[in-house]
């Protein structure tokens, strides 16, 4: 069950995040209005497209439970049927691709913004988010890709298909490192965790750095 969940939860919360800062840059009203105040419901949305893929799933494997059997190491296509199968790999593929495609775009639209504290806070947001979705990308869409060819065109050798799942492990172990190389804020709090930093310190800290952000980015408006 594990397994299937981040086959389906990951692909769909990275797109979600590139449609949000897209928006976020190119309709700020509407994603101020409408998308901050549904955040709620659209991580209840998420949640509700993985629980009935879930179901769906199982119900596929428990209904031809008969039909055969396969080896311990089987992947989703032998677990769950064809058809499942490819719906988890059109969902990787689609979903990480896409959320890329949007990243760009909101990094090539928050450039073009005249300087100020909301641009550069966006176009350092986006480019974290940008690396994350390129990692996911190569490491999960390219591998879930390959094994769709092998479902429907032609069988492709385990050397290169077997390998995609250790590719997701190592994609889903980059994210806290690319967060932290990137992401200032998150790499201050993650050294003040380590150190048992007193927490209202680290507040205090984090407010000073807001500040100065903002100061320099007016003076230079």
């Amino acid at each position: 069950m594990n397994y299937s969940t981040r086959d389906l939860w990951p692909p769909i919360i990275q797109l979600i995040m590139g449609i949000e800062r897209a928006c976020s840059v190119l309709y700020p009203m509407f994603f101020r209005d409408k998308v901050e105040r549904g955040t709620i419901y659209i991580i209840g949305i998420t949640i509700l497209f993985v629980v009935v893929s879930l179901i769906v799933g199982f119900t596929l494997a428990f209904v031809h439970r008969d039909d055969g059997f396969v080896m311990y190491y089987c992947g989703r296509k032998a677990a769950f049927s064809k058809g499942y199968g490819t719906f988890i790999y059109l969902t990787n593929v689609f979903s990480y691709v896409f959320g890329f495609a949007f990243n760009c775009i909101a990094y090539c639209k928050a450039l073009t913004l005249r300087k100020s504290t909301f641009r550069n806070n966006q176009v350092l947001k986006i480019r974290y988010y940008l690396i994350v979705s390129l990692f996911s990308t190569m490491l999960v869409s390219i591998p879930n890709a390959i094994s769709l060819c092998s479902a429907w065109i032609k069988e492709v050798d385990n050397a290169i298909s077997k390998p995609s799942v250790w590719m997701a492990c190592v994609n889903s172990a980059l994210a806290p490192f690319v967060y932290f190389c990137f992401n200032r804020e998150y790499r201050n709090r993650v050294i003040n965790i380590l150190r048992c930093t007193d927490p209202h310190k680290v507040e205090t800290s984090m407010m000073s750095y807001r500040l100065s952000t903002t100061v320099r980015a007016s003076s230079f408006s």
